[in-house]
């Protein structure tokens, strides 16, 4: 194809993934053949660099289970999330290993093997702002305990499944939170440095004020 070429003369052709559907100011209307719509440069896809809307570029899995992103930010985010995950849970030198491996945590099979077969399950990380979310803290990284989400989602989420006692009444951290006038970022920030060993303690030590002086 190195000879030159009348743009509208590929009009309803298609080449590789795209159907040309109209052409104006030497670009072209394309419909891949996933579905989607998209303009794009009718030089790049007359000479095949472009071949697709993008989604090519997502189905090309290395053997080693990395995605060639083609510079897709989203993409190569998903990917970031993917190999934290695995080094959490199976990298006993990782920073996170204690708070997962280290406490039993675990990954399905089928993402350990497979980058593809995760990101068929879990799809493309919708923002950067996005993170691997269980649903269960206690459960493992799996399709049915995983979602995306964001992490002020993540942070009520836990705060909700994190169960307290105090007497004959159990309800949850963020119930208490409330009750005790605590942030739960407070609460939870006490235990996990140590100067709480039960989230008891931590709820009920009075939260102090620091005044300032007037200039």
């Amino acid at each position: 194809m190195g000879h030159k070429f009348k743009i509208s003369n590929l009009l309803g052709s298609k080449i590789n993934r795209l159907t040309i559907l109209k052409s104006f100011d030497r670009k072209y209307l394309v419909k891949c053949d996933c579905g989607v719509e998209k303009i794009v440069f009718a030089q790049d896809v007359y000479k095949e660099k472009t071949k697709s809307c993008g989604c090519l570029a997502n189905e090309k899995i290395t053997k080693h289970g990395k995605l060639k992103t083609n510079g897709n930010c989203l993409d190569k985010a998903t990917y970031s999330c993917y190999s934290s995950m695995k080094q959490r849970c199976l990298n006993k030198k990782s920073t996170g290993y204690e708070n997962y491996g280290g406490r039993g945590i675990k990954i399905c099979p089928e993402w350990i093997a497979s980058f593809e077969k995760f990101y068929k399950d879990m799809g493309q990380r919708p923002s950067l702002k996005h993170s691997i979310d269980r649903i269960d803290n206690d459960g493992d990284y799996n399709p049915e305990n995983c979602r995306w989400s964001l992490h002020e989602e993540q942070m009520q989420h836990t705060s909700k499944t994190i169960q307290i006692k105090f007497g004959d009444v159990t309800k949850s951290l963020s119930y208490w939170c409330k009750f005790f006038g605590i942030g739960h970022k407070t609460v939870d920030c006490r235990v996990k440095r140590g100067m709480f060993k039960t989230y008891q303690e931590a709820l009920t030590y009075p939260v102090y004020k620091t005044k300032r002086k007037n200039d």
